[in-house]
C-alpha cells in the first residue's frame, strides 16, 4: 500500500516538476503502478461483498436497521 502511495505522489511531483504525464509513469516501476490500479478497485469489491453479507445477516437474523441492529 505505501509503495503505491508512493508511486503515485512521485507521479505528481515529476509532473509539477514540468515532466509530461507519459515520462512521468516510464520512471515508475509497472508493480507500483498495478497496486496502484488495483487496491481502489479491490477495496470497493470487498466494500460490496462486505455489504451484502451484512445484509444477507441481517435478514437472517430478523434483524433491521430501525433495531439497532443488535
Amino acid at each position: 500500500m505505501a509503495t503505491a502511495i508512493l508511486a503515485g505522489l512521485l507521479c505528481i511531483a515529476a509532473m509539477f516538476a514540468g515532466a509530461s504525464a507519459p515520462a512521468a509513469l516510464a520512471g515508475i516501476p509497472a508493480n507500483m503502478l498495478l497496486a496502484a490500479l488495483l487496491i481502489p478497485v479491490a477495496a470497493g469489491v470487498l466494500m460490496f461483498a462486505m455489504a451484502g453479507w451484512q445484509d444477507n445477516n441481517n435478514r437472517r437474523c430478523n434483524l433491521s436497521h430501525r433495531d439497532g441492529g443488535e
